[in-house]
């Protein structure tokens, strides 16, 4: 049964009653000392309690609206955070090999460590050589001969670094390609029962990130026998790399990582497009003036409300001064922020004029007892960023093509005077749709599972492949997996009927508290 909304021009605020201890209903026994006669306020009161009543005895077939200020102008936005895909970087925690493939591996990654920005003269130490994967540090290690490294150490000022470490920006396994398709044809199909239309899909500037966005936004919806993509999206699906959503490994942890360094925006393209034979749908204007190698999460929930999400809403003005803003975020906030440095303060920034600041925290309940409009956009990001502000720092780390929810709240100023507040959801996100473990899909990898993992150095020659060398990508072992029934479960949370439930009891709850009925 379809969902009936009851919507009111003038919202009733929290301090009307509907009944006091003058008044009387139907059935009441009246006292004619105490009686006075019904107010046209007192009957529309009635009127409305008698609705009230009605909606509660029908099991919350209506949802009424929650109460707002008439100075603000609240937008609720539902991030689902997804992460990427199993990159030729992952699948190197599978490395098998040690220090007697010295000879034959080193060459390869010394060519990779020249490619290291500021390392181009530097080399790798050949009488450490090749280092096997401990139960501390699942891939092998190098030891880099550089002056500013030191020696027998690890972390940021040690030479001992990690093989794919030194794997520029690297793109999905040939196997995860298929995997993140099936993973977007799961979700995508979830939308469309759930009626959810996105208004924006972004990224990271990783290629990885990127490259997953693509797979499983775009590519379900192109092919013949794929999904009828209409109304799912706003207008035509661009993907969109974003800024402050860079991955960078843990504070203290390694002196090199070009894994997190991005490539040059046209040179991903020019890759992709190699990788799937066409043109890709790629907004690169971000690309172009924000930047590129930043993970800073209260820098992107301020680019969120004052710079993306204006241009998702028609009746919301657009940032006059992009640069304005970028200028003064940049200025007034840290280039880092560690998780849970922020936690107990509001942020602010002030530019123009203007200002945006941090809010207090929300359930979800509370959440879905607002009624304002909602805005939906899907991100593409890494697991230690998720894990710290979706998962509250604690393990597990999300699967790869897992889909978490994030939300927020942003109040804005109707007359464009004041503040942009943003609001977080507290606690953990919930998971929306799960997928297979990267774990599992690395333990019966073949060699076409890799065949996209070949620069700047063959990743299937450190790791030994368990998996049958099918001929065909679609029939590899670690393909398969995307294949099993339920391999991408909907969490029953975020089932039609159990959502819209949901929403019904809460809003029954919070309309009876403010009315004291």
């Amino acid at each position: 049964m379809d969902t009936y909304r009851l919507q009111h021009e003038t919202p009733i605020s929290s301090n009307m009653r509907l009944r006091t201890n003058t008044e009387c209903l139907p059935g009441d026994k009246l006292n004619p000392s105490s009686a006075k006669p019904a107010t046209g306020q007192t009957v529309l009161l009635r009127h409305v309690a008698l609705v009230a009543i009605i909606i509660i005895s029908l099991g919350g077939l209506f949802i009424l609206p929650s109460i707002q200020r008439q100075d603000q102008r609240l937008v609720k936005i539902r991030l689902f955070w997804v992460r990427h895909g199993l990159s030729c970087a992952n699948v190197m925690d599978r490395c098998m090999r040690t220090h007697s493939d010295t000879l034959r591996l080193l060459p390869t990654l010394s060519e990779a460590l020249r490619g290291v920005p500021g390392y181009k003269d530097s080399r790798l130490n050949a009488s450490f050589g090749l280092r096997a994967a401990t139960n501390e540090e699942a891939d092998c290690t190098v030891e880099v001969d550089n002056s500013k490294l030191r020696v027998d150490m690890r972390g940021e000022q040690g030479a001992i670094v990690r093989a794919h470490d030194l794997y520029r920006d690297p793109a999905l396994t040939s196997c995860s390609r298929e995997q993140s398709k099936r993973a977007g044809t799961a979700f995508v199909n979830w939308l469309k029962e759930s009626g959810i239309r996105l208004s924006f899909v972004g990224s990271s500037f990783l290629m990885r990130a990127f490259e997953t966005a693509h797979g499983m936004f775009s590519e379900p919806c192109r092919h013949n026998d794929g999904i009828d993509c209409m109304g799912v999206f706003d207008g035509t699906l661009k993907i969109s790399p974003l800024p402050y959503m860079t991955e960078r490994a843990p504070k203290g942890l390694t002196a090199i990582q070009v894994d997190n360094l991005p490539r040059e925006i046209h040179e991903q393209t020019q890759m992709l497009e190699t990788l799937y034979r066409r043109k890709i749908p790629v907004d690169d204007s971000y690309a172009k003036t924000w930047p590129r190698h930043a993970q800073q999460w209260d820098k992107f929930k301020a680019f969120l409300a004052v710079v993306l999400l204006p241009k998702l809403r028609k009746h919301l003005s657009p940032l006059e001064s992009e640069k304005d803003f970028q200028d003064a975020l940049e200025r007034q906030l840290p280039e880092t922020m560690q998780h849970g440095q922020n936690s107990k303060k509001t942020i602010s920034v002030k530019w123009a004029g203007k200002e945006y600041s941090t809010g207090d925290t929300f359930t979800r309940n509370e959440y879905l007892q607002i009624q304002a409009p909602e805005v939906n956009i899907a991100v593409v990001g890494h697991s230690q960023m998720m894990m710290e502000y979706c998962l509250q720092g604690e393990s597990p780390k999300p699967n790869n093509n897992a889909v978490l929810e994030k939300l927020f709240i942003a109040s804005l100023p109707a007359s464009g005077h004041g503040a942009i507040i943003l609001r977080e959801l507290s606690g953990k996100c919930e998971v929306v749709m799960d997928a297979p473990s990267g774990k599992d899909a690395m333990q019966h990898m073949a060699a076409t599972d890799l065949e996209s993992c070949t620069t700047p150095f063959r990743v299937a020659d450190f790791l030994d492949l368990s998996g049958r060398d099918e001929e065909h990508l679609r029939d590899t072992p670690c393909v398969e997996l995307s294949k099993a029934v339920g391999a991408y479960p909907i969490n029953p949370l975020f089932t039609r009927h159990t959502e819209t439930e949901l929403r019904e009891t809460n809003s029954i709850r919070e309309y009876v508290s403010q009315t004291h009925i």
